[in-house]
């Protein structure tokens, strides 16, 4: 964990999800443990902002489920903020929406079957969209 914890977490990214959390119930939904998943979370200073951050030994796809039982929604309600194509596989058997956060190691560019967002930021621009989608 210490690549992510140099990446840190960009201010611009901060006030969004500061402003996400206030309308949105989010979730951290990571493959990494989730001792692990904490304390970088804590370390970023950004733990309020997540009703719950979940990770192994609990698969993507089951953690949805958690979060979907935590929250007393379905998951035509939920979007999965996700920068593999297994966050997207996960996302389509549960059924719920899907954004790609593009990144260098995953190089996804326009073309893919979901939307793709470069930072977090650029979430807020697209959330209402989706959800009335279905």
């Amino acid at each position: 964990m210490p690549g992510i914890r140099a990446l840190g977490v960009e201010n611009e990214d901060r006030a969004a999800l500061e402003d996400l959390s206030k309308g949105y119930a989010l979730y951290i939904n990571s493959g990494t443990t989730e001792l692990e998943m904490n304390e970088t979370v804590e370390g970023f200073g950004i733990r309020k902002f997540f009703k719950g951050v979940y990770g192994q030994p609990m698969s993507k796809l089951d953690n949805l489920k958690r979060a979907m039982e935590a929250e007393k929604t379905t998951p035509k309600e939920m979007i999965f903020v996700g920068d593999s194509d297994w966050d997207f596989e996960a996302a389509e058997k549960f059924g719920c929406h899907f954004v790609g956060l593009a990144n260098s190691w995953n190089e996804w560019h326009d073309g893919k079957p979901f939307p793709i967002i470069r930072s977090i930021s650029e979430l807020r621009d697209i959330i209402e969209t989706l959800l009335t989608k279905r």
